[in-house]
């Protein structure tokens, strides 16, 4: 006759107690209280008979004489072949070790009773036994159940020294550009700013000595007549475009889904194809794309967006690493107000999967650098921007988000966080919104948009030093409305433009900088006259060296700045008469030659193209 459940859990318990004899926990318990307590969890989770015996044997091959025959009597094949998957084999690699366990979901349920159970029994041990208990459920176990995210934490709150600061300690990458003593020149028509109301035009040479512009010159100084000279003869040559807000995972569908506004566009387009980076074999060719057209753009220099999926943001800072451009790449935040594929669990489990994902990263890679990506106040719980507020000083690590850039999403905000003086607030008393509150560097910080930002809001993102990232292109497409730039340069803020990829279309900044100055004229024109719309000279200022300020001192050719710098062949271009360089440079931008007439690209002193 056939044993009942009870009468089979019985069985199992005895025999796991029989062969777990003499052994103990760190603390002292007997070992059997360990994969009693992990059935008891699996069985308050949902598990059947076969979890919660897999459960009481799940230690069995790794720590006891019993075998598989003996398992299978008892439990069975699917039992079996749980317990098998958790059994840690000599020479065994994690990442199989997790994969296999993923797999099978008897497997993964007793593995995440395992953890939270092993979590809660560690504040026994040392901090070292902890750190490494911490460090290995970020690193590996964090989605296996919400509890965990809260043990973690629990853990980390126990310990003696904070953990950031210990055990994973970010220093930002100090980019140096190239190594090369002798440097070189690139010769031809060069055209940079000097100040938002003054671009400077030169027939001759722009000097490059490791990595870092020394000036531009008429004629070859002495002192550099030993070094290469790169003759572009007639060509256009124009520092890099800086790109300031860009989503790499819209890039698939960038030109689709033009109609709609904002927040229609973000359910219906934005948001499910952010759900496809789950799927890393998409994230591999979705990434890609978008990598090999940023290196043939005019962008060196660029803030980017990624996904809330952990891995998938790493696969795009390797994809960028390798264009040689360089950029920020965020691993976005969010725990609320959002699908479930893309809502973080709780705001410890996004807290610790950012973690994570900087311990991955530290040291990797050299033009490729991690800023924090809370999405937007909407998506982010109160808890968990206090969560990125810890990390953000722990790491010193430089933040982008999202401001005012529609009606309905600053509603929003005042529904979820109705004590706050103004959108921008939100972030500020958590410190990610420029200059901080505590005792730490200041934020260095990138918001969005900013078409509806209150008196009180300008005048905070300028006392706070908040870049701007104006994106037009992306304003126009979702409707969101004009950004009034004249305002926000009179108020002295600092100003960036950004591609807003995929609210824009095109990841071309030339595009930005036609569009930042039609919009304008449409501001001054039909909302405010006083508003005197942008000139080409302060639009070129915004795409070069107001976004560069960014990254230190980029986007221009004058001496000491990082040498980044895109040649183009307006001959592409045919005109019945001779033209200044000044006219040939607006003519170039508004014509879009960066989709076709560059001929090469170089980011801090290394050729990309």
């Amino acid at each position: 006759m056939s044993m009942t459940d009870e009468e089979k859990l019985k069985k199992a318990l005895d025999f796991a107690t029989d062969k777990h004899s003499g052994q103990f926990r760190k603390g002292g318990l007997p070992y059997i209280t360990h994969p009693v307590t992990v059935s008891e969890i699996v069985k308050a989770n949902g598990g059947g008979i076969d979890a919660q015996i897999t459960a009481l044997f799940h230690d069995l091959l790794e720590d006891t004489d019993a075998t598989e025959e003996e398992i299978d009597a008892i439990g069975g094949k699917e039992v079996l072949e749980a317990v098998k998957l958790l059994t840690k084999k000599k020479g065994y690699v994690m990442e199989e070790y997790v994969e296999g366990i993923r797999s099978n979901p008897i497997a993964k349920m007793v593995k995440a009773a395992d953890r939270l159970h092993n979590l809660q029994s560690a504040f026994c041990t040392d901090d070292s036994f902890k750190r490494r208990y911490i460090l290995e459920s970020i690193d590996w176990y964090l989605d296996f159940s919400p509890e965990i995210p809260k043990a973690v934490k629990a853990l980390v709150d126990s310990l003696d020294q904070p953990l950031p600061k210990q055990s994973l300690e970010y220093e930002p990458l100090d980019y140096k550009g190239t190594l090369s003593a002798d440097g070189f020149a690139l010769y031809g028509n060069i055209c940079y700013s000097l100040s938002p109301a003054e671009i400077r035009t030169v027939k001759g040479y722009a000097v490059c000595i490791g990595g870092k512009s020394m000036g531009v010159f008429e004629k070859l100084p002495d002192e550099y007549s030993g070094i290469s000279v790169i003759d572009y003869g007639d060509k256009l040559i124009v520092p890099g475009m800086v790109d300031l807000h860009i989503h790499a995972p819209q890039y698939a569908f960038r030109g689709m889904g033009m109609d709609m506004e904002l927040m229609d566009w973000l359910e219906k387009q934005a948001f499910p194809e952010e759900e496809k980076y789950e799927d890393l074999s998409y994230a591999e060719k979705a990434y890609s794309q978008f990598a090999e057209q940023m290196k043939k753009s005019a962008t060196t220099r660029a803030c980017i967006f990624a996904t809330k999926h952990r891995d998938a943001t790493e696969i795009l800072m390797d994809k960028m690493e390798q264009t040689g451009i360089i950029s920020y790449v965020g691993k976005v935040n969010m725990d609320r107000e959002a699908p479930p594929a893309l809502c973080e669990p709780n705001a410890d489990f996004s807290a610790f999967d950012t973690y994570g994902w900087l311990n991955d990263i530290k040291g990797k890679y050299r033009n490729t650098m991690p800023i924090l990506t809370p999405r937007f106040v909407p998506c982010c719980t109160d808890e968990l921007l206090s969560q990125l507020e810890k990390i953000q000083q722990s790491y010193d690590l430089p933040v982008q988000s999202h401001l005012s850039e529609n009606r309905g999403e600053i509603e929003w905000v005042k529904e979820h966080c109705p004590d706050v003086k103004f959108y921008g607030d939100a972030y500020d008393r958590y410190g990610l919104f420029g200059k901080t509150k505590g005792e730490g560097k200041p934020a260095k910080t990138i918001m969005a948009h900013c078409v509806y930002s209150s008196d009180e809001e300008a005048e905070r993102l300028c006392e706070n030093g908040v870049f701007i990232a104006h994106c037009p292109t992306s304003n126009m497409n979702l409707s969101s409305g004009i950004a009034p730039i004249r305002r926000y340069i009179d108020m002295g803020a600092r100003i960036g433009l950004g591609s807003d990829v995929a609210g824009g279309q095109t990841e071309s900044i030339f595009r930005s900088i036609t569009d930042a100055i039609q919009v304008s004229k449409l501001y001054w024109r039909i909302a405010d006259e006083k508003m005197k719309p942008l000139t080409f000279e302060e639009a070129f200022y915004m795409a070069t060296m107001g976004g560069g300020e960014f990254f230190g001192k980029a986007g221009s050719f004058e001496k000491d700045y990082e040498f980044d710098a895109v040649v183009l062949d307006d001959s592409l271009l045919p005109h019945p008469q001779e033209l200044t360089l000044r006219e040939r440079l607006e003519r170039s931008v508004y014509m879009g030659l960066d989709e076709k007439g560059i001929c090469a690209k170089y980011a801090a002193g290394n050729k990309i193209i």
